[in-house]
């Protein structure tokens, strides 16, 4: 049997030194393809982090705004009420010591 296959030996030693030497190099550059990809990937997200960030403070600011100005119109209501509100009271007192003066 080992007659069979000695005659091939010396071409399936070249041919797995053969598969070797180009394999060992395209491994190393399908890693460096791969950290190039991871590179590229995180610079991509860095740079679309800045314009997320940037629509996100500009939502932010708009509704900040919106919210002191609805808050602040609602203070203005309620301090209208309360003035009127006094003012009723202030009658109304002022009614009822009438009242207690005119009836004893």
């Amino acid at each position: 049997m080992f007659q069979i296959i000695q005659p091939y030996i010396n071409e399936l030693v070249s041919g797995i030194i053969g598969m070797l030497v180009i394999w060992l190099p395209n491994r190393k550059k399908q890693s460096i393809d791969n950290d190039q990809a991871i590179v590229n990937l995180y610079r991509d997200s860095l740079t679309d982090l800045k314009t997320r960030y940037e629509e996100k403070h500009q939502d932010l600011k708009t509704t900040f705004e919106s919210k002191l100005t609805e808050f602040s119109n609602k203070i203005d209501d309620l301090e209208k009420s309360l003035d009127e509100w006094k003012k009723k009271y202030f009658n109304l007192k002022k009614d009822f010591d009438n009242y207690k003066k005119e009836h004893p």
